[in-house]
């Protein structure tokens, strides 16, 4: 149910974000002529904080004083992290690019897409306690023919995705853990898909 109400949220910033970004121009029959070839995802700035990531991270055996580092200070905050926790986000945001694109670019001449991350932020359950309640994404998304020209270029606006705060964050996530990360990834590139195609 909780899960349910902060999803039912991020599509309500999701559908507000798409409308303020300016259209593609872009005519529908040359991207339905497209093929998506390859994804990159690069990154402009380190993931903030991801929970569910970060928790994955810890699992897999690593320095103790690092863990204890992780525990207590922002992710962006431990370098040792950021190669695991981006190399998770990029396979998040390439899985949902490519089922996407392949809902729009059903041709035959190959297409690159580069997702620049800028914003990656799920905030720990006592941040969520303490101050901020919402999860955070943003990043710049480019479609790029084989010629190499630029086709579009998405500039996203933040999306955004409210969780449950307060002195109730520690008990909805004992109910039912809620990984805001995969809510706000879908959204976004669903809100880039959509603007790419609105003539």
């Amino acid at each position: 149910m909780i899960g349910r109400f902060a999803i039912i949220l991020s599509l309500v910033f999701g559908l507000a974000a798409c409308a303020s970004v300016p259209p593609a121009n872009v005519p529908f029959d040359r991207i339905a002529a497209l093929r998506l070839a390859n994804v990159s995802v690069e990154f402009a700035a380190p993931v903030t904080s991801w929970p569910a990531a970060e928790t994955r991270f810890l699992a897999g055996g690593v320095d103790p004083q690092v863990a204890e580092k992780l525990k207590g200070t922002s992710a962006a905050r431990v370098p040792e992290a950021q190669p695991f926790l981006q190399a998770q986000a990029t396979e998040l945001v390439a899985r949902e690019v490519r089922a996407n694109a392949a809902l729009i670019m059903t041709g035959a001449t190959p297409a690159t897409i580069v997702v620049r991350v800028t914003l990656f932020d799920v905030p720990s359950m006592m941040r969520r306690v303490l101050v901020d309640q919402q999860a955070k994404f943003q990043a710049s998304i480019d479609l790029i023919g084989a010629d190499g020209k630029l086709i579009a270029s998405y500039p996203g606006k933040v999306q955004t995705a409210m969780m449950v705060g307060g002195v109730l964050a520690g008990v909805a996530d004992s109910i039912q853990p809620y990984d805001a990360a995969q809510v706000l990834v879908s959204d976004y590139v669903r809100a880039w898909r959509s603007w790419l195609t609105r003539s």
